[in-house]
């Protein structure tokens, strides 16, 4: 192996590590925030009884909550395929797009060679 590929497969090593690294701390995180925000929503309760009766109150909580986990969940995701696709790039490996062209013009390629091949398997004269 090349030390450029070497280099580029190091690279995209450590990328991918760092975008499940920082998925792995973001749920770690959340669980975290999750049990202090059910404690202290528990302790608030108890300190105010008319909490409890309102039960759209907590509802509404958690839909917030989970609206803004969420968010944070594709604000993770979106900034490892960021760095990934910035590693990638720095290292001159071809993207799904390029290799999707390439394809493209080697069949299109292929295609007229087979039609140069046929037109020389033909005798003079009879085509």
């Amino acid at each position: 192996m090349t030390k450029a590929k070497q280099t580029a497969a190091a690279l995209l090593r450590e990328s991918w590590l760092v975008g499940i690294g920082a998925a792995a701390v973001t749920g770690e995180g959340i669980a975290a925030a999750v049990r202090a925000l059910k404690q202290k929503g528990e302790e608030f309760e108890n300190r105010a009884p008319r909490l409890k009766a309102a039960g759209e109150a907590p509802g509404k909580a958690a839909r917030k909550l989970g609206e803004k986990l969420g968010a944070g969940a594709a604000r993770v995701r979106r900034t490892a395929e960021s760095g990934v696709r910035s590693v990638v790039k720095k290292a001159g490996i071809p993207v799904r797009e390029e290799i999707g062209a390439l394809r493209r013009k080697v069949d299109g390629l292929t295609a007229r060679l087979a039609e140069v091949q046929a037109r020389k398997a033909v005798p003079e004269g009879q085509a």
